[in-house]
């Protein structure tokens, strides 16, 4: 690769780092979830570092390396507890993120008094440092499958990848015949990094934040409730300007609802795969984050049982009460005796059933 064309790609690398910044930015001012502001920051930082390569500026080169390494530890983290993956221990997110800032100024300070040290151990001090971090923040998003499914992993193992590929900088730097080669990988990683963020990231729905009154005639308490199809047909009407978010096959929704049709059939306008009970999960989880007294009908659980597997599928309708209680809102489970055994229809109606 000859040094114009290596320059040409270092450019186009951080322009593609600056999209994907602007991408989370955008999430983060539609949805405010906090990790894709993080994230989208450390992407800036990141496109600084390559441009500060392009430029020869080492101090600023080194410094945005390890901020970026430290936001993007921060963003998985902060990822975490928003899916509820992690703690929330403000005080460990700060002192672990910011440790590669910190002993990369250290670092520095050390070049400055003692000459001894040299101005490529604290490079490849650095390097390896930042280097960690970005693999640790990739192994957090390992997790992230229960919420987001496979589509996590390129998300994960991208960062992963970008980090092992900074720890080993140090080592094959000096080869010449490596540089262009080291160069292309890492230009793989940050695109694999962006489709990651699309993946995750893009899946958003954008739930209108509203607090909404339920119609008065209507008797449901916070948590879950299970109706027999006749049950909720009578209470639909009064639902008709109401924004239920529905998992549906069998009724037929208002236009003011938010819904999806549980189909394995392609092409069909919002389907969402009955194996999809993570993306399920996600969605109700944002409804009910975002209209408070919310409602989410799901007509369908037997044919999610039959692809989940009874045990799976209560597990995640448990976790989706949770979710409704803790946001005052309901789950609605549209479904008959005789579709279960015995044994389940017990299990269902303790776990699920209010009334």
């Amino acid at each position: 690769m000859s040094p114009v064309s290596l320059e040409i790609a270092m450019l186009v690398t951080a322009f593609i780092k600056l999209l994907a910044a602007t991408f989370l930015l955008r999430v983060y001012f539609k949805t405010n979830r906090r990790s894709s502001l993080i994230f989208g920051l450390a992407l800036i930082f990141y496109a600084i570092n390559t441009v500060s390569d392009f430029f020869g500026n080492y101090m600023v080169n080194q410094l945005s390396l390890a901020i970026a390494s430290a936001m993007f530890f921060a963003a998985m983290y902060s990822l975490g507890v928003e899916e509820a993956t992690l703690s929330s221990s403000k005080m460990f997110q700060l002192s672990v993120s910011i440790t590669p800032i910190i002993i990369t100024l250290y670092t520095w300070l050390l070049k400055e008094h003692t000459v001894t040290l040299g101005e490529w151990g604290i490079i490849s001090v650095n390097w390896g440092i930042s280097g960690f971090f970005a693999v640790l923040a990739g192994v957090i998003g390992l997790d992230f499958r229960k919420i987001f499914g496979n589509k996590a992993l390129w998300l994960s193992f991208s960062l992963i990848a970008i980090g092992g590929h900074e720890m080993d900088y140090p080592f094959l730097r000096p080869v010449a015949w490596f540089a262009p080669i080291g160069f292309l990988m890492a230009a793989l990683f940050v695109l694999a990094l962006l489709y990651g963020i699309l993946q995750v990231f893009g899946s958003e729905v954008y739930f209108k934040k509203r607090i909404v009154e339920r119609p008065t005639q209507l008797q449901l308490n916070p948590g879950s409730t299970i109706l027999t199809m006749d049950g909720f047909k009578k209470i639909m009407p009064a639902l008709e300007n109401f924004p239920v978010l529905a998992f549906i096959r069998n009724l037929k929704p208002y236009k003011d609802w938010y819904v999806y049709f549980v189909t394995r059939t392609k092409g069909v306008e919002n389907a969402i795969d009955p194996t999809n009970l993570p993306k399920i999960l996600e969605l109700s989880k944002k409804y009910f984050q975002n209209v408070e007294n919310g409602i989410v009908v799901i007509d369908c659980p037997e044919y999610l049982s039959i692809y989940n597997g009874f045990e799976n599928t209560v597990k995640y309708l448990a976790m989706l009460k949770d979710y409704a209680i803790i946001n005052d809102g309901t789950l609605v489970i549209v479904t008959s005796k005789d579709a279960w055994d015995a044994k389940q229809w017990s299990i269902l109606t303790n776990l699920l059933s209010s009334q």
